[in-house]
């Protein structure tokens, strides 16, 4: 049986103690085994680094990094994160998300089918705990015109929908490490 090629997983994280670790478990609970997991912290004050480095004894395939470099903030920690990675594909995550147990092994699959795509958009639902009339469903699919909400600083789906391809990545120069939006890899791309 042909091995699935290795997704990293990127996450940047800041004062999450709790939080992160749900992400983490969500992580280990997927279909597709072939993933590696960087989590870079950015700074925390709280007990986040020691939470990181429990689950990394428990599961080497998650690999904390404390960010070493200026500027503070998560675009920095998620270009740390691509620098460090081996994947082929990519997925950002912040630590308050979680990935249904298939998420990967379906975004591999995807990717395997449709080997000319730089990068692609999956389903995803925001969501509070103690409300579950919060539900809502974010996609490409409920978007006319993603441009146009882009331009008016909405955004069309969210930063854990996208799967990259690594190269792509590359190819872009990153993550904007002064922008507070990930606007700059969309028009880049798009524009190319």
């Amino acid at each position: 049986m042909k091995k699935s090629p290795l997704i990293s997983v990127i996450i940047p994280v800041y004062n999450r103690e709790k939080l992160v670790q749900e992400t983490l478990i969500s992580i280990m609970a997927q279909t597709n085994e072939n993933w590696e997991c960087i989590v870079i912290d950015d700074g925390s004050t709280d007990k986040t680094w020691q939470v990181l480095e429990t689950y990394s004894k428990t599961d080497g395939r998650i690999k904390p990094i404390k960010r070493y470099r200026a500027p503070k903030g998560a675009n920095t920690c998620r270009n740390i994160g691509v620098e460090k990675s081996e994947g082929e594909y990519l997925i950002f995550l912040d630590s308050d998300d979680l990935l249904a147990p298939w998420a990967l092994e379906e975004r591999v699959r995807f990717y395997e089918d449709n080997k000319n795509c730089d990068f692609i958009v999956s389903t995803s639902i925001e969501f509070k705990k103690n409300n579950s009339h919060h539900n809502k469903l974010r996609s490409i699919y409920q978007c006319n015109d993603p441009i146009k909400k882009f331009l008016s600083f909405q955004t069309a789906w969210s930063t854990c929908s996208t799967t990259w391809k690594k190269k792509t990545l590359d190819l872009l120069e990153g993550w904007d490490e002064n922008a507070q939006k990930w606007i700059r890899i969309f028009f880049k791309f798009h524009t190319e």
